[in-house]
């Protein structure tokens, strides 16, 4: 098993294949995986109290960076990644959520900017972490980039390099940058 644990505390349910490297830099967190997997790529906890789980049937290259304490990244069940799923949990406070049976071409999440940005008048910061929620048979096709408050309603389709950074409705289709739906009612079949 390609684990690597520099902490204490640290938990891994089910099997890590030979072909997933997982790195705890940090102690009690929890990886939780089915029992003959296909998941392949890297899972990095560098904080306390961090949680990745993926579901039963999903399958794909995973890029998973666990940067802030107390995060959680969950992917459904029979998800497919056909290319990889990049993600960067860069500060405490961070969620991402991906629902069962979507199809991910390549996409990058981000539910934060890594970088405080406050302002000068008050002092507040105005660019807090906010998660994102994929529904349910959600179709990613390539190179999409999904932000912080992003919400992406079940049976909806993103198109090719969007940048989604809002909440839209189920069965949607999204396109552009920023992502707007240029249609809804839709349904679709792999």
């Amino acid at each position: 098993m390609p684990i690597t644990d520099n902490g204490k505390g640290n938990i891994v349910e089910g099997e890590v294949s030979d072909r997933l490297d997982v790195k705890f830099n940090a102690d009690d967190c929890r990886l939780i995986l089915p029992n003959s997997n296909r998941i392949e790529g890297s899972i990095e906890f560098y904080r306390p109290n961090q949680t990745v789980q993926i579901g039963e049937g999903t399958t794909g290259k995973v890029m998973i960076y666990m940067k802030g304490a107390g995060n959680i990244i969950t992917i459904g069940e029979r998800t497919k990644i056909n290319n990889v799923l990049w993600a960067n949990l860069a500060e405490t406070g961070c969620e991402v959520t991906i629902g069962n049976d979507c199809l991910i071409g390549s996409a990058k999440f981000r539910p934060s900017d890594s970088h405080k940005i406050f302002d000068t008048n008050t002092g507040e910061r105005i660019n807090t972490p906010k998660p994102i929620i994929v529904g349910d048979h959600v179709w990613l096709s390539e190179e999409i980039n999904i932000l912080k408050g992003a919400q992406i309603g079940s049976g909806s389709v993103v198109g090719s390099r969007a940048v989604v950074s809002n909440a839209f409705l189920p069965n949607s289709l999204l396109a552009g940058v920023p992502a707007r739906a240029i249609r809804d009612n839709i349904r679709w079949e792999e």
